[in-house]
């Protein structure tokens, strides 16, 4: 009895995955178009590089949003510069206030 049920169990699986697969159309143009962003849903700062956000909402109803920084005079540092940093709005679309560094990556 044990033999036949694993024998009908064997049966049905390579029956169920024998479909043949289906023609997949060729695409020509890989080309990717973004829609244009508002100008105060980007989070900038003159002296600082933002990389990396990521948002999250709390329990606050509040947007945080959690990105890496460094500072823009002494050229591309990312490696040796960066901090994670942490920027709050009650808005996704209005983070124009820096709330605090967490920590560095890095250091020196």
């Amino acid at each position: 009895m044990k033999y036949i049920v694993s024998l009908a169990i064997t049966i049905a699986l390579f029956t169920s995955c024998s479909k043949s697969p289906q023609k997949t159309k060729r695409v020509e143009n890989y080309k990717i178009e973004f829609g244009k962003v508002s100008p105060k849903s980007v989070f900038s700062n003159d002296t600082m590089s933002i990389w990396g956000g990521s948002l999250v909402k709390g329990e606050d109803n509040l947007y945080h949003m959690f990105y890496s920084r460094w500072p823009k005079a002494p050229g591309w540092v990312w490696v040796t510069h960066s901090e994670i940093a942490h920027a709050v709005s009650n808005f996704t679309s209005f983070f124009k206030m820096h709330l605090m560094k967490i920590g560095c990556i890095f250091t020196s």
